[in-house]
């Protein structure tokens, strides 16, 4: 078995810290990594919370759009019922009633303040938005 000086360990040792930390070194090396690391998800993060804001504006939008259907929906059955009403339409009796209730049930189903879609978009995004 072969045992190493202690003193040529320290020397090699002492060598290689010193091209480490010498001219630029390591720790200047590291700083600078650290630095663009930091300034990389600084930008990833600046970028995420753009995407995220517009994808809730996108939601947003979404389900603006489905209130506005909701509500045409809506609109229409009462047309139809009027019309009946006014016209004296012939259907079989229970066929407006049953077509009138299917069709608030979509209305219902589409609409984000009904089925309470809009306080589940809420409540799942950050809450330095409320």
């Amino acid at each position: 078995m072969s045992y190493i000086a202690v003193e040529p360990r320290r020397a090699i040792v002492r060598a290689a810290y010193a091209t480490l930390n010498g001219a630029g070194g390591i720790r200047r090396s590291w700083k600078s990594s650290c630095g663009s690391i930091n300034s990389s998800l600084n930008e990833r993060s600046a970028s995420g919370r753009k995407k995220l804001a517009q994808a809730r504006i996108d939601r947003l939008l979404a389900e603006a759009a489905s209130l506005s259907r909701a509500a045409d929906i809506r609109a229409y059955v009462r047309a139809v019922e009027q019309a009946i009403e006014r016209e004296r339409i012939a259907a079989p009796a229970d066929d407006p009633a049953r077509w009138s209730n299917w069709a608030l049930t979509q209305a219902d189903r589409i609409d984000p303040v009904k089925n309470r879609q809009f306080l589940q978009a809420f409540e799942e995004g950050d809450s330095s938005e409320r």
